[in-house]
């Protein structure tokens, strides 16, 4: 009797080899055939948002070498795993920390692996003051840089009525500063265009133009749209409000109050990248 043992196969290829036996009279030949590593998971399925409650996350995942999760320290007192006889499943505990939190998990089997990333917040919190950058271009009145969010830059309730309220000073800019209604949809913020804004100036020629935040993406210029704010886990592990769709606000010049596209003057401001994070 012969005993032949082979190392673990972690590539995907499977492997073979032909071993000779002999006892120094007769010979016989063998072929040693090993399948390579089988994982199969949802590429689909690897950002999850969740709710500040306590809730459960099933993950299908299956593989002929071991799985395992490894939860980040800085996230482990919220965060846990339980094998599953589909994969595992995340086991997130109640956020009471007025924070969105965050964690990317490693999975490996073998030596392949693959990043699950979790964002666990609801719309409270997404309120009060946020600070960082937004780009503003405008290339008729020659202005192309990254400004700095000013001070007040804030999403509150609408003291008013539903929905919440979006301040972006832009006092330094423009003198004046953008409010928008927002509503919470899906884990994310909506603004629907138009919005008509305190802003005003000059059109050289005895006239005036009014300004209202209208939708632009890279197919063009749109009245009507939906511009959406959500949060998103960067490469550093920090999370930022951005644009998540290639809609982005445009404040729409008007040569009359109420936006339509028959008034509209043919000029824009544009702010086609803003990145929001937590003001200290």
């Amino acid at each position: 009797k012969v005993s032949i043992s082979v190392d673990a196969n972690t590539g995907y290829p499977g492997r073979s080899a032909q071993i000779v036996l002999t006892d120094g009279v007769s010979t016989q030949q063998a072929t040693i055939l090993q399948e390579g590593a089988i994982w199969k998971y949802n590429r689909d399925a690897t950002y999850f948002t969740l709710t500040d409650a306590a809730e459960e996350v099933p993950v299908e995942m299956s593989s002929n070498l071991p799985i395992q999760v490894s939860i980040p320290a800085d996230a482990s007192q919220w965060l846990s795993y339980e094998m599953t006889s589909d994969g595992f499943k995340f086991i997130a505990k109640e956020n009471l920390t007025g924070k969105i939190r965050s964690a990317i998990v490693k999975v490996t089997t073998g030596i392949r692996e693959i990043e699950y990333a979790l964002l666990q917040y609801d719309i409270d919190d997404l309120l009060g003051q946020w600070t960082g950058v937004v780009k503003v271009v405008a290339t008729a009145f020659g202005i192309n840089q990254v400004l700095s969010l000013e001070e007040n830059t804030q999403i509150v309730k609408n003291p008013g009525g539903n929905g919440y309220i979006f301040q972006l000073p832009m006092t330094r800019l423009l003198g004046a500063t953008i409010v928008l209604a927002v509503t919470y949809q899906d884990g994310a913020l909506a603004i629907t265009t138009p919005q008509q804004q305190n802003y005003a100036l000059s059109d050289g020629q005895g006239g005036v133009m009014y300004g209202s935040i209208i939708t632009k993406t890279d197919d063009g210029l749109y009245l009507q749209g939906k511009i959406i704010l959500s949060p998103v886990l960067m490469n550093d592990g920090q999370v930022a409000l951005a644009y998540i769709t290639d809609a982005y606000m445009s404040m729409g010049l008007f040569k009359g109050r109420v936006p339509s596209p028959a008034n509209y003057a043919g000029l824009s401001i544009d702010f086609p990248a803003i990145l929001m994070q937590y003001a200290e």
